[in-house]
């Protein structure tokens, strides 16, 4: 999965083994370039796949702490 937006931007998720429930839920990697540093963590959800262009490609939705 490409990630799109926020600090891992245009960096590629490995899904491979990952339930179908597990990538419809995204994900949420660590990440030392987001708001909250080293410790921080920043969300990535789905994006939408409704016109067929968002598929493949999680969408930034924040960091957390």
């Amino acid at each position: 999965m490409e990630l799109v937006g926020g600090p891992l931007d245009g960096l590629l998720l490995d899904v491979t083994g990952w339930d179908p429930k597990d990538i419809v839920d995204g994900a949420v990697p660590m990440s030392d370039h987001g708001v909250f540093g080293p410790a921080g963590l920043s969300g990535y959800e789905p994006a939408d796949g409704g016109d067929g262009r968002g598929l493949g490609r999680f969408v930034w939705r924040g960091d957390v702490p």
